[in-house]
């Protein structure tokens, strides 16, 4: 897989973190880095989605005018 170098600058306490992380676990903090990307970019894709559904139910419903719903309730 291609990659591209990108530069962020993160706060020095979670850099440490970051850093502990991938001692302890053996692996580059790049990959750490890129798993987290891929995870949020996931997660926002699917807000994303979930939003749109939301947005595409509420144009499909349908309103009910005031009086037709007092004489339904009337008739109970």
């Amino acid at each position: 897989m291609e990659t591209k170098m990108l530069r962020v600058h993160i706060p020095l306490p979670i850099a440490e973190r970051l850093m502990a992380a991938a001692e302890h676990l053996g692996i580059e903090h790049d990959a750490i880095v890129s798993e987290a990307v891929a995870v949020w970019l996931e997660r926002e894709e699917e807000r994303r989605l979930l939003d749109l559904r939301t947005l595409a139910s509420a144009n499909t419903m349908f309103i009910v005018e005031t009086h037709r719903v007092r004489d339904w309730a009337d008739s109970l």
